[in-house]
């Protein structure tokens, strides 16, 4: 199968061409401006490194090398054309080049100094490439050289681990980046690759509309699988893969809090972010719940998102549409989602409750993994005036971390096997299953103020077993608390 770059070229020129047009892309380019001057100021001159504020450099730094790129070629900035953005990337690409590896990989070395081994560094590699295509004829004719010899290297290499898929969001990125790869360089073998691990991942999606790590969702690296999903399609339109980008939209779409900022307590990796993620828009701009998606995490973001090069590929390659309204903005709203959490909306109040939960055969061998954090923190609460108010993610076997800590036998569970959720006067009760054990939580927002939180442990638990029941406190620096405990048994 040969490939037509130049009608590839042309595809590409029509997006830019598309989306440049619209308002609200101009104003994902001017935030992407004003990042600018900060990444100025830590360019070294020298080595064309962008230096971290200790000094440290790790290779993804030079990964704003792109925006800036973007920026130089697209008119309704003030970097539009700018010569010394254009010297800036040159040296910034050129770093790469002089810390690669003959074989096309790079060391990665975290700006702390810490050494993780030798790498393809799917994030780099990819940036590099679509810097590559915008400036491939404003870059000096050694310079062009070198760049194309790096790259070919890299992907080369790349091509060569990846032979046959396998289910993560690293092979995922892959898979999108050498598909890039493979219809700019016209290399079919690259493109088959690509296609085949795309699909891959997009049929091994779980029904929910996630990739399951540890027995469950991971809300950030669901992200990543998603932006590199959705690129893949902006590349190939290949719909084959669109039934997963739709699910993969709807779980987004329902793990946000108000602020935009994602629900931390269904994720078995990541706690809590403050700042909303901007991965994923090239898929979520496919749907009209996606395009408000993005608009909303959009208009919170800080006014300086800084060169974020994910935003770059959002500006080139998100689609535009009509939007339809969250359940966020609504009023009051309730959803279950896969009967494994509850989402709900009370005028200022937001709390989600997680029964995602790891298969009782697979915690032991999750224990051993460092990455995979045990879900057992089942409660997160936002509210309007404080943001994040309990929650903040899971740990590891840790019960200061755990929404019921069991102990029968002198064994200890933190983790749920199953819950079920229902909702009688506005009062949402949630049945957690430990084992033959069961434990009962209950929540109602009482007025745009107040919220009742109550743990119920029943006699036939408490015969057999003791149960603590506790809540994590967000709090910020300053807050007051005022606290009463009742003793009184209630019959």
């Amino acid at each position: 199968m040969l490939i037509d770059p130049d009608s590839f070229s042309f595809m590409k020129t029509k997006l830019i061409e598309n989306t440049g047009n619209s308002l609200f892309h101009k104003e994902v380019l001017l935030s992407l401006a004003r990042g600018v001057p900060l990444a100025l100021r830590t360019f070294d001159r020298k080595t064309g490194r962008f230096l971290a504020s200790n000094g440290g450099w790790a290779v993804t730094n030079q990964d704003i090398i792109y925006p800036l790129a973007l920026l130089y070629k697209t008119p309704g900035n003030r970097y539009y054309c700018d010569r010394k953005i254009l010297a800036v990337c040159g040296k910034g690409g050129d770093a790469w080049c002089n810390f690669q590896n003959p074989d096309g990989s790079f060391e990665f070395v975290k700006i702390d100094g810490s050494r993780w081994g030798k790498t393809f560094m799917p994030w780099s590699i990819y940036h590099w490439l679509e810097t590559f295509i915008l400036l491939e004829n404003s870059l000096d004719e050694q310079c062009r050289a070198r760049w194309r010899d790096g790259l070919l290297r890299a992907y080369s290499g790349l091509a060569g681990i990846r032979k046959n898929p396998s289910l993560h969001n690293i092979p995922t990125w892959d898979g999108m980046s050498l598909t890039r790869a493979g219809i700019f360089f016209n290399r079919p073998d690259w493109l088959e690759l690509g296609r085949n691990q795309c699909r891959f991942s997009a049929s091994h999606q779980h029904p929910n509309g996630f990739w399951p790590e540890g027995d469950g969702p991971t809300t950030s690296y669901n992200f990543v699988y998603m932006h590199a999903l959705g690129l893949y399609y902006a590349f190939t339109e290949d719909k084959e893969i669109l039934p997963a980008l739709k699910r993969g939209t709807d779980f987004h779409t329902a793990f946000v809090y108000p602020d935009m900022t994602s629900i931390e307590t269904i994720d078995g990796r990541v706690r809590y972010h403050l700042k909303p993620l901007t991965r994923g828009w090239p898929a979520f701009s496919l749907f009209p719940k996606g395009r408000r998606l993005i608009r909303n995490i959009f208009s919170h973001l800080p006014q300086c998102s800084g060169l974020d090069p994910s935003l770059a590929s959002a500006f080139q390659y998100m689609c535009a549409g009509s939007e339809e309204p969250l359940m966020q903005e609504q009023k009051c709203a309730r959803v279950v989602y896969g009967r494994n959490a509850l989402l709900r909306k009370q005028n200022d109040w937001f709390f989600c409750v997680s029964g995602y939960s790891a298969n009782p055969s697979c915690r032991l061998i999750h224990s051993r993994n460092r990455w995979i954090k045990t879900r057992s923190n089942c409660l997160s609460v936002w509210h309007k005036n404080t943001g994040l108010l309990i929650g903040g993610g899971n740990s590891k076997n840790d019960p200061l971390f755990a929404t019921f800590e069991v102990w029968e036998k002198g064994a200890m569970r933190l983790e749920p096997d199953s819950v079920f959720f229902a909702n009688k006067n506005g009062m949402e009760t949630v049945r957690f299953k430990f084992g033959g054990l069961f434990c009962f939580m209950h929540i109602k927002p009482l007025n745009s103020k107040k919220l009742e939180i109550v743990f119920e442990v029943p006699p036939s638990t408490a015969k057999s077993a003791s149960v603590k029941a506790c809540f994590s406190l967000r709090l910020k620096a300053g807050a007051k608390i005022i606290w009463a405990a009742d003793a009184t048994p209630k019959v």
